[in-house]
């Protein structure tokens, strides 16, 4: 269970790492990018909880 708790938070740092770089590349008008940084980081996060919803 602890290494599910471990791989669950580096999942999220990576969810959080991506809307970072979508605020960033917003606030710059890089706005391509920025929309793929942001669709990643909902699929990361919708595959979170339904990761979650199985355990």
């Amino acid at each position: 269970m602890k290494e599910i708790i471990e791989q669950t938070k580096k999942w999220i740092e990576k969810v959080d790492r991506d809307l970072i770089s979508a605020k960033k590349l917003f606030e710059a008008k890089i706005y391509d990018y920025c929309l793929f940084h942001a669709q990643q980081a909902v699929k990361k996060y919708l595959k979170f909880l339904t990761f979650k919803s199985l355990l």
